[in-house]
């Protein structure tokens, strides 16, 4: 599949949101400490 770069971003950023989300928010509270 060819994404431009604008809808690859989109993509991207998507995917790490609901794949990422608990896991981001463990490594973002673990920095606030």
């Amino acid at each position: 599949m060819v994404f431009s770069a604008d809808r690859s971003g989109e993509f991207l950023g998507k995917c790490s949101e609901l794949c990422g989300t608990g896991h981001g928010l463990l490594a973002f509270s673990g920095r606030i400490k």
